[in-house]
């Protein structure tokens, strides 16, 4: 099974990641290197009929693998081995505060300056480099990946899908002739679609930010690093000529909003590392 090795080797990661804690968090060990090339076979082979009755869990990492590839033929992946490295550590060590915490987790860090996160079902989450330039610390990075983190854990992406076929928005794509390989595709395409320009609801939302909120508190974060992240945003902080963070994370108003309520009936404190967070980012502030 491909596990948390899908572009271990494209962001530089030597196929192997080497356990160690961050914020008081615990790392979990990678296997063998797995091509992009690869993977995108891997999405052409079909295997059997799907549909909204049948389409669940067991499916999520190939539709995830899609969501890969697409951001990663978008966008370039960042040939900074530190930073991805960097990247995957904190990633890890919120995903393990997580209710999925053994899950198919990988992290990686794309080369764009718009300020923007993604998360493909089964644990494929990536941030832009102009997300981390809008970042002053460890703990607004663990805010961002936790969010996503969030979407991942409650099958955000698959539950989007399978309410797209409901609606019949996929039946173009499974009208070819060999049904269960067009099918396949169509979800798939869904997937990417949904990630990368259709975005989660305003529930789903709002959902994955209290949840992320509640994941970076229990790692060790201070939760009120992502408020400030998002009252960046909101401030103008977030504009590219790619849209907003999150051009596909409606209702920031709300959201930050919501957060700052969530936010003041918690336990102040926490962890920040603004200076670990500069060393491996090159963010000096």
């Amino acid at each position: 099974m491909i596990r948390k090795v899908l572009l271990m080797a494209a962001i530089g990661l030597a196929g192997v990641i080497v356990g160690c804690d961050i914020a008081g968090g615990r790392m979990g060990a990678g296997g063998n290197s797995f091509s992009l090339e690869q993977a995108g076979h891997l999405l052409n082979a079909g295997g059997h009929l799907f549909n909204a009755a049948t389409l669940g869990e067991k499916d999520e990492d190939a539709i995830g693998q899609s969501v890969a590839v697409s951001l990663s033929n978008r966008y370039q992946l960042s040939s900074d081995e530190r930073l991805q490295r960097y990247v995957n550590l904190v990633g890890l060590t919120v995903a393990d505060a997580s209710p999925n915490a053994g899950g198919n987790w990988v992290f990686g860090v794309l080369e764009t300056p718009e300020v923007n996160a993604f998360s493909g079902p089964n644990g494929y989450v990536f941030v832009t480099r102009g997300a981390l330039m809008h970042m002053q610390n460890e703990a607004e990075l663990a805010g961002v990946l936790a969010h996503e983190i969030s979407h991942v854990c409650s099958h955000d992406g698959l539950n989007q899908v399978k309410a797209a076929e409901q609606r019949g928005a996929l039946s173009e794509g499974i009208k070819a002739a060999d049904q269960r390989t067009a099918q396949f595709g169509a979800f798939a395409d869904e997937g990417v679609n949904i990630v990368t320009a259709e975005g989660y609801t305003k529930p789903q939302e709002f959902a994955a930010d209290q949840h992320g909120v509640e994941i970076m508190a229990a790692a060790g974060y201070d939760p009120s690093s992502y408020l400030h992240f998002l009252q960046g945003l909101q401030n103008g902080g977030g504009g590219a000529s790619g849209g907003q963070l999150m051009g596909t994370h409606p209702g920031l108003n709300e959201r930050v909003a919501n957060v700052a309520k969530q936010v003041s009936g918690m336990r102040p404190g926490g962890a920040t590392l603004q200076q670990r967070f500069a060393n491996n980012t090159g963010n000096a502030r």
